[in-house]
């Protein structure tokens, strides 16, 4: 089972899934307004426990999926020239790199939207970037429910399965637009998947502020008015007076909505750099659609502009998806609108679905790390749970035959020989494996100072950029040698398969005759740690192949300490553990200029895996 979570401003909405022969099966759906606090810490708490309310005590496992909004998830299409995918992987890591900018307090993410082809020459990806308090609230609510939560991604790309699960891989390009309460997602979608995605921390609660404004009322009164007269369709004879008093204030604030779609399409034909870009209609969903005449008003109203699209509800229950169950249980509140329940029961098929590529994932590194274990495991209990049951029919079918015909014994001697084969076969590819992962390390380990030199270029560049009385001489890649980068000579490079540890890649430190001491690259490990040989199985060892980036420049010496700040500066600045980058200064030296001090900083790349 799957659970899709979207945690709004005002309410709480769960969707529960199952796969079925012919598609998904709804088997629960929650929906809890969340009251107004006063102090911003209570409203954790009040989500914890009204989640908990909405998911029941239901005992067994349940995996799900956590929608992200608002001002503090930013998202941003990026594109990229034609490259090899292992340079596009590096380009984007860089692109990540330089969107945070050292700032722990962020998680950011990218995924491919569209690889090149005959049409698209370039990378269409999506970077998106998200607060760490914003994110680490939302699992922590989601975690103190009972749920394993797996993926917390961006509203808009459950918004696109959502889409992709009813309408398939409809023709033309496709606005789903979901609007809440504070916050408004877009998804534009094209062929069944996602080309750009938007969040705008603004919502259906301007409804509320023209009609407090217009009124005279307090939020809470504005927003009952709203549910209980509001509407934009044409004034009838026999119209309630509260709805005419309201209408004008409605109008005002369904025309902001109008300007910020045709401002969307805009902002994404210059994100695409696509200046023909058109969309063939606009699905509403969310708690804002509710309101009586606005598909109509806002086709009216962008009928008059260039656009000219069509404007309906979006029901994300059209099909692929049965919910026969949850309306025979009771469910009117579900079926009323099912516009609302589009962004939840989008994350509750991202839950069921596999990994894909073109998906965000805002998550600390260890919860992706834990949710990629799991997937990697499921599908290895898949193979071995299918390789069981053919291997128990194989089994059957022989001890029949043998009972009846002694001459089927043979045929199946000659299966079990051709399943030997394949044994023997998944060995040597498994050996050569492993020879392409050394190779592939060697390969990395030589790559590594290319990547740093570009990476001391920036460092070294912004700090000159901000702070005078430095200079830049001679920036190199260089083999080590002698004592002073000692740290940077090329170990002794091992592979082997533990037990306990899996698959180990790393450097040997130390060795005796029967055991040695190995700094663990893959899976990554603090400490070095110590190897019984008896325990290390199909080793491969090779020499390893270390580089040093060199850094000549010179500072002035007018003030000895602001020289030694900035050394020690430039130095922290170019250390990076995380990524293998260490770097190593000689100290000051006079320089050829008089009031110049020359100095040297080696910076030492060491392979490092995530």
């Amino acid at each position: 089972m799957g659970l899709g979570i979207d945690l709004g401003n005002s309410a709480v909405k769960v969707v529960a899934l199952q796969r079925g022969l012919r598609g998904f099966v709804v088997t629960g759906v929650a929906r809890r307004r969340i009251p107004r606090v006063g102090k911003p810490e209570e409203r954790k708490p009040l989500l914890m426990k009204i989640l908990h309310e909405a998911l029941g005590d239901g005992g067994g496992r349940r995996v799900g999926v956590v929608g992200l909004s608002g001002r503090d998830i930013n998202l941003q299409v990026v594109q990229q020239p034609a490259m090899k995918p292992a340079n596009y992987r590096a380009m984007m890591g860089y692109e990540l790199d330089q969107r945070r900018e050292g700032d722990e307090q962020l998680y950011a993410d990218f995924c491919t939207l569209r690889e090149p082809d005959a049409y698209f020459k370039q990378y269409l990806a999506m970077v998106g970037v998200g607060k760490k308090p914003y994110v680490d609230e939302r699992l922590e609510v989601a975690r103190r429910a009972g749920v394993d939560v797996r993926d917390a991604v961006p509203n808009a790309f459950a918004l696109c399965a959502a889409f992709r699960t009813a309408y398939g891989d409809a023709g033309g390009t496709h606005m789903v637009l979901d609007l809440g309460a504070d916050n408004m997602d877009v998804a534009l979608v094209r062929g069944g998947k996602l080309i750009y995605a938007r969040n705008v921390s603004t919502g259906a609660r301007i409804f509320d502020q023209n009609i407090a404004a217009a009124a005279g009322v307090g939020p809470d009164e504005a927003e009952w008015l709203k549910i209980r007269y509001g509407s934009i369709l044409p004034a009838s004879d026999n119209a309630d007076p509260k709805e005419e008093e309201i209408r004008p204030a409605i109008r005002t604030a369904a025309g902001q909505l109008s300007g910020f779609i045709q401002s969307c399409v805009n902002h994404a034909r210059v994100e695409l750099g696509d200046r023909e870009l058109s969309v063939d209609r606009i699905l509403l969903s969310g708690g804002g659609a509710r309101l009586r005449g606005l598909p109509e008003y806002l086709q009216s109203s962008l009928q008059q502009s260039p656009l000219k699209v069509p404007v309906e509800l979006f029901d994300p229950f059209i099909a692929g998806v049965d919910a026969s169950g949850v309306e025979a249980a009771g469910g009117e509140d579900f079926r009323s609108l099912p516009t609302e329940f589009a962004v939840p029961l989008g994350l509750a098929q991202l839950s069921l679905l596999p990994a894909d590529k073109a998906m965000l994932s805002i998550l600390p590194d260890a919860v992706k790390k834990r949710r990629d274990f799991f997937r990697a495991w499921s599908y290895v209990a898949a193979g071995a749970a299918a390789l069981l049951v053919a291997l128990l029919v194989i089994t059957g079918f022989a001890a029949v035959r043998r009972a009846s015909q002694t001459s089927r014994r043979e045929g199946f001697e000659k299966q079990s020989s051709a399943n030997l084969d394949r044994i023997a076969k998944l060995d040597r590819i498994e050996a050569d494996q492993r020879e392409v992962a050394a190779r592939l390390d060697r390969i990395a380990t030589a790559t590594l100072a290319s990547r740093a030199l570009l990476d001391v270029h920036s460092e070294v560049r912004q700090f000159a950029l901000k702070e005078e009385g430095i200079m830049l001489r001679e920036l190199k890649i260089v083999d080590p040698s002698g004592d002073r980068t000692r740290e940077g000579k090329g170990g002794r490079r091992c592979l082997f398969r533990h037990a306990e540890a899996g698959l180990v890649i790393g450097e040997i430190e130390d060795r005796t005759e029967d055991a040695f001491r190995v700094r663990m690259d893959f899976p990554p490990q603090a400490e070095p740690r110590i190897f019984p040989k008896g325990d290390c199985a199909d080793l491969l060892e090779w020499e390893g192949d270390a580089r040093v980036v060199l850094v000549v420049g010179e500072v002035s010496a007018e003030s000895p300490g602001k020289a030694n700040r900035i050394l020690d500066e430039i130095k922290r600045r170019l250390t990076k553990e995380q990524r293998g980058q260490l770097a190593r200064t000689s100290g000051l030296t006079d320089a050829d200029r008089p009031g110049w001090r020359r100095f040297e900083i080696a910076v030492i790349c060491q392979a490092r895996y995530e």
